[in-house]
């Protein structure tokens, strides 16, 4: 489906090329007004991280994600602007994003200090029913490579008319509609939004799953190796210290920055699950290793949950 004439090739002049400093939603993680993709495991956690981003880029405060003591800037000038943030969800119903974000608020000091800035930056979409937003389309065989779809066209106006600085797809599996094996049809659906962010200045973080495939899971994404090669960055969140015969007692969760198209690869984040599901970061690999057996043991108990409980938030689990 096009609006007018197709897309075509034409020529930039040099002198009209203007050229900018490099932006960043989170600096040297998540440029600005292009693609990236965060995955890991299902359950692993990804939407509680990704929801922690979100809240930073709403409400302005750089660094503050992992950092539930984050003190909020007494001098405007020490924090950025807050930026409107469109979040669509194919998985998780509104009122699940909007309890684990209140369920933030107990344990990050920051968000709960700036909610109200939050809530009025961050817009949520209930895409499930609505379909994805590029695929090859009503009455089209799977091979075809896909275009925009309708519902695509309509998310873009959502963020052009709240002028959002970010579109997070979660999960892309459910914004994708084409076959993510074929190479080409992955290039034009990333390379459509990375135009359109650019045009825009909307930036694209979407949320994979790893498959079960060892080969892939290795690569950190589902499908063809087009993705890797498409998004500007890649996260993963992964678990560290695995023994071969599946031996957990080192084991640690960190983020990783595996591909970085515009800053050095970032160092990896040794991260802490803490009892709801969140993160912090971890002082260092030990404290991960720690913060993950006393989370394996808490969530292993509530397992059998104590009736007398009196935790709201006791329900929440990855």
């Amino acid at each position: 489906m096009f609006l007018g004439f197709p897309p075509h090739p034409e020529i930039i002049e040099w002198d009209d090329i203007e050229v900018t400093h490099r932006e960043w939603l989170i600096p040297n993680w998540l440029p600005a007004n292009t693609a990236t993709m965060f995955t890991g495991d299902g359950g692993a956690g990804k939407s509680w991280l990704t929801l922690q981003v979100v809240c930073q880029i709403a409400s302005g405060f750089n660094n503050a994600f992992l950092n539930p003591e984050f003190p909020i800037p007494s001098d405007a000038d020490e924090s950025v602007e807050p930026k409107h943030i469109v979040f669509a969800t194919y998985e998780d119903e509104p009122e699940e994003i909007k309890r684990r974000i209140q369920a933030l608020t107990s344990g990050m000091n920051w968000i709960a200090e700036s909610l109200e800035t939050i809530k009025q930056h961050l817009h949520i979409v209930d895409m499930r029913g609505v379909g994805s937003v590029w695929g090859p389309g009503t009455g089209e065989h799977v091979s075809v490579t896909g275009e925009l779809l309708p519902a695509g066209w309509q998310l873009r106006a959502l963020c052009e008319g709240k002028h959002a600085r970010l579109l997070v797809l979660d999960p892309l599996s459910g914004a994708f509609g084409g076959n993510e094996n074929d190479r080409t049809a992955v290039y034009d659906f990333v390379s459509g939004f990375r135009k359109w962010g650019d045009d825009e200045k909307c930036a694209i973080l979407m949320i994979g799953h790893l498959p079960k495939g060892s080969e892939s899971r290795s690569a950190g994404f589902s499908g063809s190796t087009a993705w890797e090669a498409s998004v500007r960055s890649l996260w993963k969140l992964e678990k560290a210290g695995l023994e071969k015969n599946g031996d957990d007692a080192n084991a640690y969760w960190w983020l990783v920055n595996s591909k970085n198209n515009y800053a050095r690869l970032q160092s990896e984040i040794p991260l802490a699950k803490q009892e709801l599901g969140w993160w912090i970061r971890a002082t260092n690999t030990e404290t991960a290793k720690n913060a993950y057996q006393k989370y394996k043991s808490h969530y292993a108990e509530q397992e059998t949950p104590n009736d007398d409980t009196d935790d709201e938030y006791a329900d929440i689990r990855l």
